[in-house]
């Protein structure tokens, strides 16, 4: 390193080092042969191709989809008032205590959410259909 150039430069000014860029000139990472690069260039996407990117699409869709949708079926079942049933009495039979109330929220909402699963097959029954 030359310490006469390091004293000149600003403080936020990179050390510059010729032989070093000489170095790395040399060394530059090598790319494909010529006759791989025309091959990779002038690929095309052919129908197989796109139906994998389609399907992947989809698939992509879902899972992102799928959890939003099903917390939020969730979150609308647990709110005050969505449940028809009173809770009370299924509380006081789990003990009456915090988290009996709690429990007995989640079994309610549980069956609300089978009933409307139900509902949207079709009337397909719980004991086919748990």
């Amino acid at each position: 390193m030359n310490d006469e150039r390091d004293a000149e430069r600003a403080p936020d000014e990179p050390p510059h080092d010729e032989e070093l860029v000489a170095l790395l000139r040399r060394v530059r990472p090598a790319g494909p042969r010529p006759e791989l690069r025309s091959r990779i260039l002038g690929a095309s996407v052919g129908p197989r191709a796109l139906a994998w990117a389609a399907a992947a699409a989809a698939l992509l869709a879902v899972a992102v989809g799928l959890p939003v949708w099903t917390s939020r079926l969730a979150a609308s079942a647990l709110r005050p008032g969505a449940i028809d049933m009173p809770v009370q009495p299924l509380a006081d039979l789990m003990g009456g205590t915090e988290d009996a109330q709690r429990a007995a929220v989640l079994i309610m909402a549980t069956e609300r959410l089978r009933a409307e699963r139900d509902a949207v097959r079709g009337g397909a029954s719980a004991a086919v259909n748990p």
